[in-house]
């Protein structure tokens, strides 16, 4: 995740989304539409990821569980029927 987060504010939000979906779950799931909650683990750099999806429009929230040693992070619920 460091050598990530170093490069993420120069990266297109359609590169972005190509790493997050490279990553895998839990990550992919903050690009599925529908998902309105997906949590992940609290580690280093992940807070600046979630920012940098928000500013893309992939996340709406994210608030960190510190308990848990988590983010519960909220999506767009997708397309109005």
């Amino acid at each position: 995740m460091p050598l990530l987060v170093a490069g993420l504010d120069i990266l297109s939000g359609s590169d972005v989304r190509n790493i997050v979906m490279a990553l895998g779950q839990p990550y992919s799931d903050l690009l599925e539409k529908g998902v309105s909650r997906v949590h992940v683990d609290e580690i280093m750099g992940v807070d600046r990821l979630l920012e940098r999806l928000k500013d893309v429009g992939e996340v709406t929230t994210y608030t960190k569980d510190g308990r848990k040693r988590r983010y519960a992070v909220y999506r767009h619920r997708g397309p109005k029927p």
